[in-house]
């Protein structure tokens, strides 16, 4: 794949650089790097969903889907970002606004997104923009996401989507504005043309649950050259929440990230999430969807192999790294940021 994922964490850099203090020590509730770690051995159209990854039911997750019966057939949207052509070398982030065109608030029950091979990386967000800008202009990843434009889909694979489960959707206001960013580098030696088309199934409210995302990482990555290193952040889940869906983020230096049911930053833990694929890390699936004791939470851990000859951490270019995960659950407490010290809950 010719054109590789780049940081999308650029206003994520600016929110590090509000803590107290830089991140060297677990934090709150716990994020630690462990750096130097020794190498081991170690308009309405038809869209079909793609497959995703679906993980085994977790005998614990006794918490079902509310079921409705009878449901109507969704309404389907669809927006895009143009075609644009990508120079070899070149990197950019890109963001347009244009309204979804629902007439009433509705639930969002499922989203689909395709994405040309040799690019990567789309994010969907809800906006909070009022007037449409439909030309494409360069933009700053996840600005704006304290500020209430909190994402929907974070697209890592040419095909990918969520069909939310029975009874379960993201909610959305009438005549939505989407903000769609595309962020690529272009690291071959031809031109490449490049956009994104993004599908929703949309249903009435009356009788759904809403749904939200939970968006958790940390800064705490230092790994020296040519050595290997973890991070790992730990958060106590949201309480009540029944998690449906999660997946990972690092960059090119990443070799696994892992997700674990968990009750600290370190000791037992039950794996839920695995990723190996830095560039398409799978989304995992839950059904019946994950539950969690008072005390449990998500234990993330992200692994690299610095082959660079410099001193590996978090930033936004390519030659950095960033671990994250993101997480679908209900019933809704409003899209959950936390980056380190720095967690938010916004009510949407």
């Amino acid at each position: 794949m010719s054109v590789r994922t780049i940081a999308w964490g650029i206003a994520l850099v600016a929110l590090s650089a509000c803590a107290s203090s830089p991140v060297t020590a677990p934090v709150g509730p716990d994020a630690a790097p462990v750096g130097d770690a020794p190498a081991s051995g170690d308009g309405p159209v038809a869209a079909d969903a793609p497959a995703v990854v679906d993980a085994p039911a977790v005998v614990d997750a006794s918490a079902d889907a509310p079921a409705v019966a009878d449901a109507p057939a969704p309404e389907r949207r669809e927006v895009t970002v143009p075609p644009q052509m990508i120079m070899p070398g070149q990197e950019v982030t890109r963001c347009r606004e244009v309204r979804l065109g629902n007439v009433a608030p509705m639930l969002v029950r499922g989203i689909h997104v395709s994405i040309p091979r040799g690019s990567h990386h789309v994010i969907v967000y809800r906006s909070r923009a009022t007037t449409e800008q439909p030309e494409l202009t360069d933009c700053r990843g996840l600005s704006g996401i304290l500020a209430g434009t909190a994402p929907l889909f974070i697209a890592q694979q040419p095909e990918s989507g969520i069909d939310f489960p029975d009874g379960v959707g993201l909610s959305i206001a009438a005549d939505q504005m989407i903000r769609l960013e595309e962020h690529f580098i272009n690291t071959g030696s031809a031109p490449l043309m490049v956009g994104a088309r993004v599908t929703f199934d949309l249903a009435s409210g009356e009788g759904l649950t809403a749904a939200d995302m939970m968006f958790w990482g940390t800064a705490g990555i230092n790994v020296a050259p040519h050595t290997t290193g973890t991070a790992q952040y730990f958060r106590p889940a949201l309480p009540g929440v029944n998690v449906f869906g999660l997946t990972s983020h690092t960059h090119q230096y990443g070799v696994s990230s892992t997700v674990e049911r968990a009750t600290a930053l370190t000791g037992m833990g039950t794996e839920l999430h695995r990723s190996t694929n830095w560039e398409e890390p799978p989304l995992t699936r839950f059904s019946p969807p994950l539950t969690f004791a008072e005390g449990e939470g998500l234990r993330l851990v992200c692994s690299y192999n610095n082959t660079s000859n410099g001193r590996l951490s978090f930033g936004e270019s390519f030659n950095q790294e960033m671990c994250f995960l993101w997480a679908y659950y209900y019933p809704s407490q409003g899209f959950h940021v936390c980056f380190d010290r720095i967690c938010q809950a916004l009510p949407l």
